[in-house]
């Protein structure tokens, strides 16, 4: 609580009764966090409201006389057990705010409005609630329509609440002022973006040489975590179950986990690993698969991050064949995972946004990928499509050449939509559903088409001259090779294995998912950390729980690193650039050059002078006064030398490359996009 001397230089300011504020959504007492009084935020908000209204005056500090009903404060330690944490808890729909900054657009509408209601709110616990307000500035001119088409659009696709620059908000306000565009998707203000350039392409590149069996990180499996014999269908219990070849009998069911790939096998995969250990010499984090049990994404409690497992290629299995690994195990012996898995099913995540093209009012947004579920779906890979109602079997695949998102009717909010489709050329295993009569021939199959279309018989399943796009609704999920299938199942190979659990977890998610809209009836989310909820991978905090992120401090960093023909620019507010240790100016475009020179004199010296010269211009340039502490770690690894580079959120995190070429295989395909495609809602 504020001291007595503290307490009497604090103006009270009275707060308005209405409050939305849930007691229910605070912490279990169980749980790490404690109680503790409220004085930052009681300061904070009251300096920022009293702001607002116009009413503070010069040299006094306000304090409120309370939070609204149903909201409170709390803390916990850090893994150091010195730093502590604040959270306020309460919002009715249990979003938790680390700062008084984040809670202040909600504050500020239940202090404002006299019946309040969920879709006036502009803070991030509500926003996705309906039509938002704007509190950081007025729209003076609301008659434009398509200005109200940026707004609209802001509604509808992910926002960035990091302050960075909405990059397709400023995409259509563009295309709303040319009526025409087609530009490469770029994002150089955004670290996230600018450290991807050199991760993400060709990490996607690599993963999509793979073969279509081995899992790919950030993707859902089944796991069993020891199992010891192979396993079998037993035909007298019609289950897959532990078979011991000692014994010469089957042992029962294995206990089935859902969990994360956080970790890819170094050694290569084959064939003949996914039903034995071979004999590997090397390390189990070299040939083994890193996985980290799912949490609830309905709850905030991630423990089960917290345990995982190196993991043989012979336990795991695609998600996609829960129903038929589950099948006659009562729900209630289900692990845990199993359930959360079930929930994520009707999510989906773009990944490498690389290009936008135009006309008004339509736009177009070009990707090489997108997490649809359980699965990371590439340029490239094969796809199965969902059969109509009337027929029972899958029979269709896709080769994906073109992921993108449709905006239509930019015109306004109300005329707006926005749809995702998969583009590429279909085949189909029918005869009778085949556009040509010959089919593929099969060594034709095994040198130029996905490996997840090898061994199974293939015709073309319309005319290549055009396209053929399917909606994210339609597409089932990656083909699989068919020997891996026949390993995993011991039947023979089809391409329908999986539709019956595809369809029920996709049901259940949308009913059960916190996050699912429930008229789209799927989640779209900004990463895979989002779409997930994890807060936690490979032990490394990520998203909204990774407090080593600083978005504001990297973009001054980005400026100066960018600004090397460019004029003085002030850093941190402060109106002039950085100076030196002897006082004099320095200006910023030989900042980056004197620093380099700098450490490199400080690592050779022995008398530390230059050292203390290479962290004064370091501290001057990136201290934050308004996150001293949470800084302070930052700062000092750049002064030990080492490079700061921001963490992706995701390990394949939507980023965005100029370079629209796709993988040497795809790039060879016709790319008939102007055609008239035929399009599968």
């Amino acid at each position: 609580m504020p001291t007595k001397q503290a307490a009497a230089t604090l103006t009270t300011v009275p707060i308005n009764p209405h409050s939305d504020g849930d007691a229910s959504k605070w912490p279990a007492a169980s749980s790490t966090f404690s109680a503790i009084h409220p004085e930052i935020y009681l300061i904070k908000l009251a300096d920022m409201w009293m702001q607002d209204r116009g009413e503070a005056e010069k040299g006094k500090k306000y304090i409120l006389d309370q939070l609204p009903a149903g909201f409170k404060v709390y803390d916990r330690p850090r893994t150091n057990q010195i730093v502590r944490d604040k959270y306020l808890f309460g919002h009715p729909r249990g979003k938790v705010f680390d700062s008084p900054a984040k809670f202040y657009p909600h504050f500020k509408y239940l202090m404002e409005d006299d019946e309040p209601t969920a879709s006036d709110c502009a803070c991030q616990g509500c926003k996705g609630g309906g039509q938002q307000r704007d509190w950081s500035h007025a729209r003076a001119n609301k008659k434009h329509k398509r200005v109200e088409a940026g707004k609209a659009l802001d509604l509808l696709l992910p926002k960035d609440s990091e302050g960075s620059p909405k990059i397709f908000e400023n995409l259509v306000r563009k295309l709303a002022k040319q009526l025409h565009l087609d530009e490469p998707i770029t994002e150089p203000s955004s670290m996230d973006w600018r450290v991807n350039r050199e991760l993400v392409p060709p990490l996607i590149n690599e993963t999509a040489q793979q073969r279509s069996f081995i899992p790919r990180k950030g993707e859902l499996v089944l796991f069993c975590r020891d199992l010891e014999g192979s396993l079998d269908f037993d035909a007298g219990t019609q289950q897959y179950q532990i078979y011991d070849d000692k014994q010469r009998r089957f042992t029962g069911v294995p206990l089935w986990e859902a969990g994360v790939i956080t970790q890819v096998a170094e050694e290569l995969v084959r064939l003949e690993d996914l039903t034995k250990t071979s004999s590997k010499k090397t390390a189990v984090n070299l040939h083994c698969f890193r996985v980290e049990c799912f949490p609830d994404p309905n709850s905030d409690d991630k423990g089960f991050s917290k345990q995982y497992k190196y993991v043989p290629m012979h336990a795991i299995r695609p998600f996609s064949l829960w129903e038929e690994f589950l099948n006659r195990i009562p729900r209630e012996r289900w692990h845990p995972t199993i359930n959360h898995a079930m929930l994520i099913a009707s999510s989906i995540t773009l990944i490498e946004r690389y290009r936008f093209k135009g006309h008004w009012p339509e736009a177009t947004v070009h990707c090489k990928g997108a997490w649809l579920g359980f699965e990371l779906i590439l340029v490239g890979d094969a796809i199965r499509i969902l059969p109509d109602e009337e027929d029972p079997t899958v029979t269709c695949a896709l080769v994906v050449e073109d992921i993108k998102l449709c905006l239509v009717g930019l015109g306004s909010k109300e005329t707006l939509r926005a749809k995702i489709r998969f583009v590429g050329r279909a085949y189909t295993t029918k005869e009778s559903h085949a556009f040509t009569e010959r089919p593929i021939r099969d060594d034709e199959v095994e040198a130029f088409f996905p490996s997840g279309m090898s061994r199974h018989k293939w015709w073309r399943a319309h005319n290549h001259a055009k396209a053929f796009e399917v909606s994210m609704d339609r597409v089932m999920g990656r083909c699989f090779e068919a020997d891996a299938l026949y390993l995993w199942l011991g039947e023979q190979p089809v391409i329908d294995y999986g539709l019956k659990g595809t369809k029920w977890a996709r049901i259940h998610s949308a009913k059960n998912f916190r996050r699912v809209d429930k008229e789209q009836r799927w989640y779209w989310a900004e990463n895979r950390v989002e779409q997930l909820d994890l807060d936690s991978i490979n032990g490394i905090d990520v998203g909204h729980a990774d407090r080593t992120r600083h978005p504001s401090m990297w973009r001054r960093m980005l400026q100066i690193m960018d600004s090397g023909d460019s004029e003085d620019m002030p850093i941190s507010g402060k109106g002039k650039s950085p100076e030196r240790p002897d006082g004099e100016q320095q200006p910023l475009n030989t900042l980056r050059a004197t620093s380099d020179a700098e450490k490199d004199t400080a690592e050779s010296s022995s008398d530390g002078e230059a050292k203390q010269r290479w962290e004064a211009t370091i501290r001057s340039t990136y201290y934050d006064p308004e996150a001293e502490a949470e800084t302070e770690d930052t700062i000092q690894r750049m002064i030990d030398g080492q490079i700061l580079a921001a963490k992706s959120q995701d390990s394949y995190g939507g980023g965005d490359s100029e370079e629209d070429e796709l993988d040497e295989r795809a790039s060879k395909r016709p790319r008939l996009y102007d055609t008239s495609p035929i399009v599968i809602d």
